[in-house]
Formats: C-alpha cells, structure tokens, sequence
C-alpha cells in the first residue's frame, strides 16, 4: 500500500466519522438510552461509557465497574470467527433489522461474549464484546437494545438461539 493510498483512507475515515457525528441525533432518555455517535444502546443505570481513540474505526467501550464490554465501529470489526468453536456457542438472530451474529460461552463466565453485525451502517461493521462474564442476559439485552441510524425497531427475533459450530 503506498502513501497515498493510506492517506486517502484516513481522510475518508474522517469525513465518514464527522458525517455520523453531525448527522445522527440520539438523546441520552429516561430508559438509559446512550448515544454513541455511530448507534445508540440501551444501559443499566450502573452502567457508563467509556470513550477510546481509534485510527480507523470508533472503538470505546461500556462497564459497570465489574464487567466491560468493548466496541469496534468500522470496516475491519472483528466478526467472531476467529472463537474456539468448541468452547463456544453461536447464533444468527435479528436485531432491530439488522442479521446479528452472536458468541457465547458453553460454561458461563468463561470464554467470549459477543456480538457483530456485518452491515451496521453503510458500509460499516460492528461489534461488541466482553470476557468471562457471568450475567449473560444482562448482556444479551444489551446487544438487543443495539440501534443504529437506518435500524428497524420492528424486526427482531423473539429470542436467540445458540447452537454448537
């Protein structure tokens, strides 16, 4: 890759970040919606953000001082095929409009938790994961609550399933 190249994937990266930060108006509501910028999630009221400086994606992340979960928005998330498929459980669901490819651990507490969506926004991936955490629902709402600019409020599964890989 040459300079240019480089150069020019970082200008675009800036123009796309400021277009979301501009044009997106999420509110933090009384439901403990949070914005983020790029989606919105809905958090326990113990829960906060917590903010990142990323190169070429918005990372950051959420924590209740116990647990914590980190988030990558951008074109090179990490999809979660690279997880210990016999360790893990997998599932496809829908959330919010958007086909979600969710991780957990067989044994709870021990392992990934996680979720991405390949097309969150345009031409951008997302994820959000976690390590050895013990309240799986918890985090499982999370993940449901997930809602981005062009997200369907209207399509989501009733609940995921996860199945041995």
């Amino acid at each position: 890759m040459n300079k240019t190249t480089i150069y020019f994937g970082i200008f675009l990266v800036l123009v796309i970040s400021i277009y979301f930060l501009t044009s997106l108006n999420f509110e933090k509501s009384n439901n403990g919606m949070f914005n983020f910028g790029a989606f919105a999630i809905e958090l326990p009221t113990d829960w906060r953000k917590v903010e990142f400086d990323g190169i070429d994606s918005k990372v950051g992340g959420i924590t209740n001082g116990i647990d914590s979960l980190t988030f990558d928005y951008g074109w090179y998330s990490y999809p979660l095929n690279k997880e210990n498929k016999e360790t893990q459980l997998f599932a496809t669901d829908t959330i919010n409009g958007k086909i979600a490819y969710i991780t957990k651990p067989i044994k709870t507490g021990n392992g990934t938790i996680g979720i991405y969506i390949e097309n969150a926004f345009k031409e951008n991936h997302f994820n959000l994961i976690g390590k050895d955490i013990e309240n799986e629902k918890l985090i499982l709402d999370i993940f449901k609550s997930i809602k981005f600019m062009d997200s369907d409020t209207l399509l989501n599964s009733k609940q995921i399933e996860f199945k041995i890989k």
